[in-house]
């Protein structure tokens, strides 16, 4: 069973609520996610600015295209490039464990896409996070500003600004 919620409201105490309920009382062993794409994007910047990651089966593949923006702008929202270049395995297993900390609300909400905070409003850029589980593709646009997303997911925010920071470290040495 699925779980709704509106991505507006401000008071989040009964996501939390759920979240800590499903959390501690469900230790089954949850479905395969067929892929993951994540990364962070900022609409004023110059280079790199929507790096994309996407991990599927064993492999990591990367878009740094930009792709995602202008895929956005000509409302093609599912379509990103990841044609260019495949990650080092030592890439993909940095990144692995995104898939498997994916908080089970957003692996079970019936919501198909949702908003968190006002992600690159401010010019603060945004997280992106999609994934097809159970045969749904979901996708999450996240606020980087950590005062505007529930806490639940404020472990899983830094996991991915944690992750992609690695990448830029090991791929482009900043």
């Amino acid at each position: 069973m699925g779980i709704d919620f509106d991505c507006r409201k401000k008071n989040m105490r009964l996501l939390t609520i759920i979240f800590l309920f499903f959390t501690t009382s469900c230790f089954a062993q949850r479905d395969k996610i067929d892929y993951v794409i994540f990364g962070v994007y900022c609409g004023e910047c110059v280079g790199h600015c929507a790096t994309m990651f996407k991990l599927e089966g064993d492999k990591m593949m990367v878009d740094t295209s930009n792709s995602y923006f202008w895929n956005n702008m000509l409302k093609r929202k599912d379509t990103i490039s990841f044609s260019k270049y495949e990650a080092s395995k030592e890439m993909y297993q940095y990144a692995k464990a995104l898939i498997d900390s994916i908080p089970t609300i957003l692996l079970d909400t019936n919501t198909h896409s949702c908003t968190f905070g006002e992600p690159d409003a401010r010019d603060q850029c945004g997280i992106y996070l999609e994934f097809k589980y159970k045969g749904k593709q979901k996708q999450f646009y996240i606020d980087t500003d950590s005062e505007y997303i529930p806490v639940w997911l404020l472990k899983y925010k830094a996991s991915i600004e944690n992750t992609v920071n690695g990448f830029y470290k090991m791929v482009w040495g900043r």
